[in-house]
C-alpha cells in the first residue's frame, strides 16, 4: 500500500508502519494514529514534531477512501465518522466507533443488514442484535 499523508510516500507492506511510525498496514486496512499524544504512539523520539492535526486525519481519510480502499479509520481523536466502519458496497455503516465506545450495528457479524454484503474481516460466529 502507497501511504500519500505525508512527504515520504512510504509503500507499507501488510503489519507494517510508515516511516513515521504512525500510519500502519493491517491487512490491506491503512490506520492512522495520531502522534504527540500520551495513547497514541510513544512520542519521545518525535519531541521535534506537533500533533498530527485533525484535519490532517480528515485529509488522509479522504485520500485513503479516493485511492479505492474500503475500511479507512482515524483513531485516538474524536470523529465518529471516520472512526467507523461501512459497508463498501452500500455505505451502511455497520460498527459505530466514537472514542472507546463501539456497537455492532448487523444482525450477523460480517453481513451487511443493508445489502447483504460480506465485510472483510475475522468476526466470531455469534449473532449480535441490532
Amino acid at each position: 500500500m502507497q501511504c500519500r499523508v505525508c512527504e515520504h510516500f512510504c509503500a507499507i507492506r501488510p503489519g507494517e508502519a510508515g516511516k513515521c511510525g504512525v500510519r500502519r498496514n493491517f491487512d490491506g486496512t491503512l490506520h492512522l494514529v495520531v502522534y504527540g499524544e500520551a495513547i497514541a504512539v510513544p512520542d519521545y523520539e518525535m519531541l521535534d514534531l506537533p500533533p498530527t492535526s485533525q484535519r490532517a486525519l480528515a485529509r488522509a481519510y479522504e485520500i485513503g477512501k479516493q485511492a479505492g480502499l474500503h475500511y479507512v479509520y482515524v483513531g485516538n481523536v474524536m470523529d465518529e465518522d471516520r472512526e467507523s466502519t461501512y459497508c463498501p458496497r452500500c455505505g451502511q455503516k455497520l460498527i459505530q466507533r466514537h472514542w472507546y465506545s463501539v456497537r455492532e450495528l448487523w444482525r450477523e457479524r460480517g453481513v451487511c443488514p443493508q445489502c447483504g454484503h460480506a465485510t472483510a474481516g475475522v468476526w466470531s460466529q455469534s449473532v449480535v442484535g441490532c
